[in-house]
């Protein structure tokens, strides 16, 4: 058995989940290394799938469009790349997904961007064997290595349900400096992670595929960014023989029901008590797919 590892001997982390280079390198074939905690296992990512040598991704996930010259490509996201991604998130949405306006609070300027990219920052590297960071790159000419980024996603394989205590999992004084607005966002929380952990409980141990979020471009809506972006995970899921969900905003529902996922709640429920009644809530889909075997 043989791993493919990045070359750089002070970097041990298969480049498929490497934050600490935030570069691409050549690859090596190497004898199996001893687990180590600082290891991901790569097994589960590599053995099923057929990759591009140059991302460890699948080259190309099923369903997907492609162009004719595959000017569309699924790859890793990098830490340098967060920033323009949190950029592309508040394009993405705008003001017209509550559950983004007071997730990601002022996320429309440059104090909010980077309070954005300093969170998903740390999920990044905080996540390394669960969470998975994808972007979809555009390239106009094969001269163009780099590409436009025209979308991006986190997929992450979840085990055991989320903590329903928003305080155990982000910094809630820190992001939510207002009082009312920590309270709000804590009660949506605990709202928000009731559906999914269900369908956690339900799978016996197996675990579930989460998208947990997904934003594209509007720039660059409409060249199957997205499509690709849910495809590579339904894909994986199918692979491990396991379900996949997601809380859709009706913009994206379309997008999702298209990679085979269906609505098992058409309205997510939102009660956050009378006090709260005057804010603006949350409209999103619950929705599930099954693996393809």
């Amino acid at each position: 058995m043989i791993d493919l590892v990045c070359s750089k001997i002070e970097c041990w982390y298969p480049t498929f989940l490497c934050n600490r280079c935030a570069s691409m390198h050549q690859y090596r074939l190497s004898p199996p290394i001893a687990p180590s905690p600082q290891l991901p296992s790569l097994r589960r990512s590599l053995n099923p799938l057929r990759f591009d040598s140059a991302s460890l991704l699948p080259s190309k996930p099923p369903n997907v469009v492609m162009s004719p010259s595959d000017k569309l490509s699924i790859v890793p996201l990098f830490e340098n790349e967060i920033p323009v991604c949190a950029e592309l998130l508040s394009r993405s949405f705008g003001h017209d997904a509550p559950f983004v306006d007071i997730y990601f609070p002022n996320h429309d300027t440059p104090s909010g961007q980077a309070s954005v990219s300093s969170r998903l920052t740390a999920w990044q590297r905080s996540s390394l064997e669960d969470s998975v960071f994808l972007k979809a790159v555009i390239r106009s000419s094969k001269d163009n290595k780099d590409g436009i980024i025209a979308g991006f996603c986190i997929w992450t394989l979840m085990k055991e349900p989320p903590p329903a205590e928003l305080a155990k999992v982000e910094k809630v004084d820190e992001v939510w400096p207002d009082k009312d607005d920590r309270e709000f966002m804590t009660r949506l929380w605990s709202k928000y992670v009731i559906p999914r952990s269900e369908v956690i409980k339900r799978s016996a141990g197996k675990g579930v595929y989460v998208l947990e979020l997904l934003a594209v471009d509007p720039d660059h809506q409409r060249l199957g960014a997205g499509t690709a972006l849910v495809a590579w995970g339904t894909r994986y899921a199918d692979e491990l023989g396991i379900e996949s969900v997601v809380e859709g905003t009706p913009v994206g529902r379309r997008c999702y029901e298209n990679g085979g996922f269906h609505t098992e709640i058409e309205e997510m429920d939102f009660d956050t008590g009378e006090e709260f009644s005057g804010r603006r809530k949350p409209t999103l889909h619950f929705l599930t797919r099954q693996p393809n075997t």
